[in-house]
């Protein structure tokens, strides 16, 4: 990420870890994620070592982690779950 500044960096590495750490709370292995993405396991590895996650990839990943995209891209979460809305 050569040129990146470091808010870039930083939201990138946060990410990852984001992304690990919904995998890890569905007791899910890096295959079992790459299997539910309908990606190669290569690339799913990559995006959690150091690829940018592509867009396209950012809706089904909040259905299968059952997360709003908000959580997903961001790390906050919204008041409103896929499918419900919190009182």
């Amino acid at each position: 990420m050569a040129g990146s500044s470091t808010s870039e960096r930083e939201y990138y590495d946060s990410f990852k870890k984001r992304l690990k750490s919904l995998r890890d709370s569905l007791d899910w292995s890096q295959a079992d994620m790459a299997s539910a993405l309908s990606i190669p396991l290569v690339n799913y590895k990559s995006y959690e070592r150091r690829s940018k996650f592509p867009l396209h990839l950012v809706e089904r990943l909040a259905l299968v982690t059952h997360r709003d995209v908000d959580f997903i891209v961001t790390g906050r979460s919204t008041a409103r779950m896929l499918g419900r809305r919190v009182a």
